[in-house]
């Protein structure tokens, strides 16, 4: 995730912060606390990135109405975009 985002962009989640991954990565968090949020996000222009548990997405993914990319995956935690994986890099 560090050598992902640009520098000074935050750690997005969706409802539940990871701390571990905030102290690893030296970056601030932002909490995404709903559906309409994550949609707003992912729809960003630019590439955007957001953990969300495994769980939450298999209950938000029929109200996000853009599509999505799972990038990578730890533990319960997965990583989502709004581009494809070899698109991000």
């Amino acid at each position: 995730m560090k050598s992902t985002l640009q520098p000074g962009e935050p750690s997005v989640f969706y409802r539940d912060l990871r701390e571990s991954v905030i102290f690893y990565s030296e970056r601030r968090g932002v909490v995404l606390k709903n559906p309409e949020e994550l949609s707003a996000y992912l729809g960003l222009p630019r590439p955007v990135f957001c953990f969300i548990s495994i769980k939450s997405l298999e209950k938000v993914k029929e109200l996000l109405h853009i599509p999505f990319y799972i990038v990578g995956r730890e533990g319960f935690f997965v990583l989502i975009s709004n581009k494809k994986p070899s698109a991000t890099n």
